[in-house]
């Protein structure tokens, strides 16, 4: 690549980018057929609970990438979120709360697992060794 390239590629990538939920979901359908068969794709979202805050909408957003994702390419992309708090505790704004959303998302592709600081740093030091 050429230092001008670079340039107008380092310029351009401060500009807003917008993407609906469902074009996205196309996309990485698309490049996951593209990979072949066997492929598949892991979102990891590190500390949902500080994006989402108090914003139920943001939780909805989360639920609507979820199940396009999980529509579009059959199982093959997956949607991982960490918290430090349980989400419930969270998202329990305006009368919604995870529950909710939980019900629908566990039906089909989502499965939590809700751990303490002391268990998790337990798990990771045994997987250390």
């Amino acid at each position: 690549m050429s230092e001008e390239a670079a340039r107008n590629f380092c310029e351009k990538s401060t500009e807003p980018y917008s993407i609906s939920i469902e074009d996205f979901a196309k996309i990485v359908q698309t490049y996951i057929k593209r990979k072949g068969n066997n492929h598949h794709v892991v979102f990891l979202v590190d500390e949902i609970g500080q994006y989402i805050a108090d914003d139920s909408k943001l939780m909805l957003n989360l639920q609507t990438v979820t199940e396009d994702l999980g529509t579009a390419c059959k199982g093959k992309a997956w949607v991982i979120v960490t918290s430090q708090q349980d989400i419930d505790s969270v998202t329990k704004t305006k009368g919604n709360d995870f529950s909710k959303i939980q019900g629908v998302l566990t039906q089909d592709f989502l499965f939590l697992l809700l751990m303490q600081t002391r268990l998790l740093k337990s798990v990771f030091l045994k997987k250390m060794k």
